[in-house]
């Protein structure tokens, strides 16, 4: 109906007959007139977003018309959509028409980012949230100010799902006055919030839909390997990549128009042909094979085949797809392989060191021949143990040398060591032996490789020309300390005699005579004790420690401190030797290279026959700067006498902090004797001024 505006209206028009004549025919009527036009236009906008949603039309210009529709129905409403923005995990403003600038600001910035915003609550929640009055809302307390100046008194907020229940977001509603929504408004909003939950599923799909199809497309362009789409029927090529055609040498037209059995190499194709018959007849889904492929040049490849079938509905095989990988490299390699193995394993067997492979938990998987030769043990005998269960290594060595073992399973790098072995007749061997790893292709180890040789005979050889040398150095002591010590003494007894008939200055001079002849006695008679070592012959290992800390204090004025326990007993006098040898060269050093102020030197137990001596001082130590120092003549000597009685040998030292060495060896079974502690005054002066013999 036309209004006088000029409008047109919806009305729903109803009559009723009131009073009928005689005859029949109506006398009065009663009609109504009822203004329908807020519930048509609001039909037609439902039609309008529904037929938006079903189009496929983009998300944000439906959540825009569904507002406007929302807010156009009920003008008291001022509306706006939140959804979940996956990469931040939080909600972010999309849509706000109706909204100030500084509205959105606040109610899609501030309360968003907070989380405490009515949207935010219902998308955590997962329920629909009333605020009646926001000024009572203790969390909006410090945007009261920001909420009233743009009018923003009460909200509410319907969370938005999606077709699995998972909250997509949520659509608020705002009023300028404090009050609750009304039925017609949250059933609007309701519906509302379902259509913007099911063009956000739509997109989803069709994201989903083209994110598949371009990654497939990528796939099948841009793949390390040739694939391609063959009719199973006939066996042509329906689609193919780059990679495929690269491989074959044929362009992709060439490739569409050929087949894969006439690019088969004639002798792999049967074996091809009867797996792809046993795959159309449903037996199996899918196979994988190597074969050989003819190039376009008549060269031949190797490939590695895989064939996928891609059934319709009703289960035929109409087409399939293949992949294949060029592996001509890795055939050549495998081949290359096996010949570096039969050589490997000729070398192997023919070296006179000896080879031991293990596993990387220490079981033995092969042994070379000169093992077998010089100790007797076949690889049937030691296969599937470790070393130390094979009862080849002594048991004394056993826990350092699972050690060294847990280092190579960690990969770290073991020194050469000297270990005694038992040959299958029980007889021990003096073996030097290296050890490193091989890794798998993930980097974790692989094989522990052992490679020795037999030291036995040699260090016996050394040993006696290291005994030669101790004796003839004795000899040299003896002859300063027999010889040239009871010359001068019998000098000095003379200057003696002579000093009594004389006198003034002739008299004071034979006095200072007398006396450099004494201190040239004591000095030829320490000459002698460092040549030959006499006080660990007659008074043991620890009387020569003490006598070796005097000397230090005597000598070179020096701090000296000897900690000893007298019940050690070596049991070997050559043992003993090597010893105090190795104390006497770890105290020259201290003096001589580290200029140390103190020594200590300490004899101790451990456990049991186990023992230990250091040495100790606070010298420079041997810096980064003074590795040849540390890879010195002295410290390749003390390794040696250490490794000559199966002691271990230690050298820790840091610049400017001092160096330890400590030497780890088996004594004879003790005696009821306690341990002495010796100190000597302590020098707060510098060295003395006058050169002696080192200790």
């Amino acid at each position: 109906m036309l209004c006088k505006n000029g409008r047109w209206k919806w009305i729903l028009s109803r009559g009723l007959v009131t009073r009928v004549a005689k005859d029949g025919k109506p006398q009065r009527v009663i009609g109504t007139h009822v203004d329908i036009t807020a519930q048509k236009e609001t039909r037609e906008r439902e039609a309008r977003n529904l037929e938006l949603v079903a189009a496929g039309a983009e998300v944000n210009a439906v959540i825009h018309a569904l507002i406007w529709s929302l807010e156009a129905e009920h003008p008291d409403m001022v509306c706006c959509v939140k959804l979940r923005s996956y990469v931040e995990n939080r909600l972010e403003l999309v849509a706000a028409p109706s909204l100030s600038m500084g509205a959105q600001r606040v109610v899609g910035g501030k309360l968003t980012l907070e989380g405490i915003g009515c949207a935010c609550m219902a998308a955590l929640s997962g329920q629909r949230v009333v605020i009646e009055d926001l000024t009572q809302i203790e969390v909006l307390k410090p945007y009261r100010a920001q909420l009233a100046a743009h009018k923003l008194r009460a909200c509410w907020a319907e969370p938005i799902r999606g077709k699995d229940g998972q909250i997509l977001g949520a659509l608020s509603g705002y009023y300028r006055e404090p009050r609750v929504p009304r039925t017609q408004e949250i059933s609007s909003v309701v519906n509302a919030a379902q259509l913007i939950g099911v063009a956000l599923e739509r997109k989803r799909a069709e994201e989903a839909i083209k994110e598949s199809e371009e990654r497939f497309r990528a796939i099948f362009e841009q793949a390390a390997v040739g694939v391609a789409m063959i009719d199973s029927k006939t066996g042509k090529f329906l689609m193919v990549n780059q990679r495929y055609c690269e491989m074959m040498g044929f362009t992709a037209q060439e490739m569409q128009s050929t087949t894969f059995m006439a690019i088969t190499y004639p002798d792999d194709l049967r074996a091809d042909l009867d797996s792809m018959a046993r795959m159309k007849r449903g037996d199996i889904r899918h196979f994988s094979m190597e074969k050989r492929l003819v190039r376009a040049d008549g060269r031949l490849i190797w490939v590695n085949l895989s064939v996928a079938a891609m059934r319709e509905p009703d289960s035929t095989v109409d087409r399939h797809v293949a992949v294949v990988e060029d592996i001509t490299s890795r055939k050549q390699a495998e081949e290359a392989l096996r010949e570096s193995e039969q050589m490997n394993r000729a070398l192997l067997d023919h070296t006179s060191a000896l080879i031991v492979v293990t596993d990387a938990e220490g079981r033995i998987t092969h042994i070379n021949q000169a093992v077998t030769n010089q100790f007797g043990y076949t690889l049937a005998d030691v296969e599937f143990n470790t070393p130390w269960e094979t009862g080849v290594i002594n048991k004394g060595d056993t826990p350092k040398s699972k050690e060294r073992f847990k280092k190579l399973q960690k990969g770290e790098v073991n020194p050469v060591r000297e270990i005694r072995l038992r040959d299958k007749d029980g007889n021990w061997h003096l073996v030097e032996t290296r050890s490193t790893f091989t890794r798998r292709a993930d980097g974790t180890i692989d094989r522990i490789i052992i490679t020795g040789s037999d030291m036995t005979e040699r260090r016996r050889l050394e040993q006696e020309i290291l005994k030669i040398s101790e004796q003839e150095q004795a000899n040299i002591g003896h002859n300063l300390h027999d010889g040239v010590g009871q010359t001068l003494t019998g000098i000095g007894s003379l200057i003696d005699s002579l000093e009594t008939t004389l006198e003034g200055d002739a008299k004071a001079a034979a006095g200072r005579i007398r006396d450099l002849m004494k201190q040239a006695v004591s000095e030829v008679r320490r000459m002698s004790h460092g040549l030959s070592p006499v006080a660990v012959q007659h008074r043991g290992l620890a009387g020569g420690l003490q006598l070796l800390a005097e000397t230090v204090r005597t000598n070179f004025r020096r701090e000296a401190v000897c900690e000893v326990d007298s019940s050690i007993v070596v049991g070997d006098g050559d043992r003993e030797a090597h010893l105090f040898r190795i104390a006497q060269e770890a105290v020259n050093n201290a003096l001589r290279h580290g200029r140390c102020h103190m020594v200590r030197l300490i004899l101790r137990r451990l456990e049991g026959t186990e023992c230990v001596m250091e040495v100790i001082d606070d010298g420079g130590g041997i810096s980064k700067s003074k590795k040849s120092q540390r890879e010195g003549i002295g410290l390749q000597v003390m390794s040696y006498r250490a490794n000559l009685i199966g002691a271990e040998l230690e050298v820790q030292s840091e610049s400017r902090l001092g160096t330890t060495v400590t030497c780890r060896f088996h004594c004879a079974a003790a005696s009821p004797v306690k341990s002495r502690k010796q100190t000597a005054p302590k020098f707060s002066g510098g060295k003395s001024k006058k050169k002696t013999s080192g200790a």
